[in-house]
């Protein structure tokens, strides 16, 4: 998570998964390196999407180590409290 929220980068993992052909590796990749984007980026099975209740695009999911989902959060932005507030979740548990 450098140059995001460094305070977390060793304790948080980012994955980034894409569905459908629009979302391949390639093209997210592509993505991260122009943007300079943090974490993992990877493509899904679609039954990854029904499996976890996706309704929206950009839907995010925090998981804590246990594998316990701590949130969910459809599409939108959130301040950098609340992204502080939703990291320290998942380091706590």
């Amino acid at each position: 998570m450098t140059d995001v929220y460094p305070e977390f980068e060793d304790e948080v993992a980012i994955v980034a998964v894409g569905f459908g052909s629009s979302q391949t590796v390639s093209v997210m990749n592509a993505q991260k390196d122009k943007n300079g984007y943090p974490g993992l980026f990877t493509e899904g099975p679609d039954s990854m999407v029904r499996t976890f209740g996706v309704r929206t695009q950009s839907t995010k999911f925090g998981i804590s180590a246990d594998g316990v989902i701590q949130f969910k959060k459809g599409y939108g932005a959130a301040s950098d409290t609340e992204w502080r507030e939703r990291l320290q979740t998942l380091i706590d548990g």
